[in-house]
């Protein structure tokens, strides 16, 4: 309510004229119902519902919410096809997700199909504790910490990002040998489950490697995959998407038709 009452000041945009707020947000979402059920970078998190907060005078009456990878995806995707619906986004940050949109998007019963991150790589040398508990799941693979532990470990370099790794030598071994395999293991598990027309790729721990990864990952990909996989592979970076955009995209023809719904014809 703070933030939503700053923003409206700083904007100079009287609150009675913004019809709904949109959220995009990590974790186990029950969009439907509006519930934020889990996340684990905050434990404390725990089926927190948004609907309470609406009607206290401040906030929109609409809320909504959707999952961030779903909203990261349909910032950039076009509408007319994200209508067609046969698209996978795979997601590699500080955790893995995936946003599946097989004529309309996964959500699965309780509002988080597509956390392929907590997947165990049976194939991981040094074991790797996860959030979760779990040990060796992929994205406690490939995430930023663990990339640069495997740096620091195999080639002795002490950096705190991955934006200090210049060496276009070691860039390259370590696309190779450590981030290929898990990164084409889990897009094969995608594409011969979901069967997609197109997978999307984006990441910020994956974008300093795309140079020595997009060639390699595509033809082991056709190598593993079921009939060579998807027909198309596409690689976004971070910066081109927006969550926020995304959520509001995601909700638009809900908020028409609500808004629609409240209009009084007789006056």
């Amino acid at each position: 309510t703070k933030a939503f009452k700053q923003t409206s000041e700083k904007l100079s945009v009287d609150p009675e004229n913004i019809h709904c707020i949109s959220f995009s947000i990590p974790g186990a979402v029950d969009v439907d119902r509006n519930i934020w059920q889990y996340c684990e970078r905050v434990p404390a998190i725990k089926d927190v519902k948004f609907n309470k907060i609406r009607g206290n005078g401040l906030i929109p009456e609409s809320i909504y919410i959707q999952h961030n990878i779903h909203a990261h995806a349909y910032s950039v995707i076009p509408v007319e096809e994200i209508q067609e619906g046969d698209y996978v986004f795979l997601h590699v940050g500080q955790g893995m997700a995936l946003s599946a949109n097989i004529g309309g998007i996964i959500y699965g019963h309780r509002g988080f199909a597509g956390e392929i991150g907590h997947i165990p790589y049976p194939y991981q040398q040094r074991e790797i504790s996860c959030l979760c508990g779990k040990k060796n799941c992929l994205e406690a693979i490939l995430n930023h910490t663990s990339i640069l532990e495997h740096i620091r470990h195999s080639f002795g370099l002490e950096i705190r990002s991955l934006d200090e790794l210049l060496d276009q030598e070691i860039q390259q071994k370590v696309a190779v040998e450590y981030i290929l395999d898990p990164l084409v293991y889990a897009s094969t598990i995608v594409s011969n489950i979901f069967d997609p027309h197109r997978i999307i790729i984006e990441g910020s721990v994956l974008e300093p490697f795309y140079p020595y990864l997009k060639g390699r990952f595509e033809e082991k990909l056709r190598q593993s995959a079921w009939l060579k996989g998807p027909d198309k592979i596409c690689w976004y970076h971070s910066n081109d998407m927006d969550g926020a955009y995304g959520a509001i995209l995601h909700s638009g023809e809900k908020i028409i038709n609500e808004f629609i719904d409240q209009i009084d014809l007789d006056h």
